[in-house]
C-alpha cells in the first residue's frame, strides 16, 4: 500500500455538530495498493478524480476522523483472477489528526463564535 505524494495533497473538512462530521479528500490516483502472487491486482482510488470520503469527527480520546464502510471510486486492474469490473470499495479507517502548525495546541471543532 502507497500514498501517490505527487497526486497532490488529502486534505481534511470538519464540521461541528453532533455528532461532527468529517469529509477526506482524496488527490486523483491518491492511494495504490498492489497485491502479487496469483491474485496480481493494483487497486487505485479515486481513478479519475479527486474523490472524498464521508465520516464523522471525534474529539474525545484524540481528534480524529473516523471512516467506517465509506464508499469510494476505485479501479481495479491485473491478473485474470482481479475483479477488474469493480469500481467502488469502502475504507474503515480511523486517522489521528495533529496540529502540525502549532504541536502544542491541539485541534478542536466546536461551535461558531458570534461576531
Amino acid at each position: 500500500m502507497e500514498t501517490n505524494e505527487a497526486a497532490g495533497p488529502w486534505q481534511v473538512q470538519l464540521q461541528y455538530g453532533t455528532p461532527g462530521t468529517a469529509r477526506l479528500s482524496i488527490p486523483s490516483g491518491g492511494f495504490v495498493l498492489r497485491t502479487s502472487g496469483l491474485l496480481a491486482c493494483t487497486a487505485t482510488a479515486a481513478p479519475n478524480g479527486p474523490a472524498t470520503a464521508e465520516g464523522r469527527w471525534r474529539q474525545e480520546g484524540g481528534p480524529a476522523v473516523l471512516l467506517e464502510r465509506a464508499p469510494i471510486p476505485v479501479k481495479l486492474e491485473g491478473s485474470f483472477f482481479c475483479a477488474t469490473s469493480v469500481t467502488s470499495a469502502t475504507i474503515t479507517a480511523e486517522y489521528t489528526v495533529r496540529n502540525t502548525t502549532d504541536p502544542a495546541r491541539p485541534i478542536t471543532v466546536g461551535p461558531s463564535l458570534p461576531g
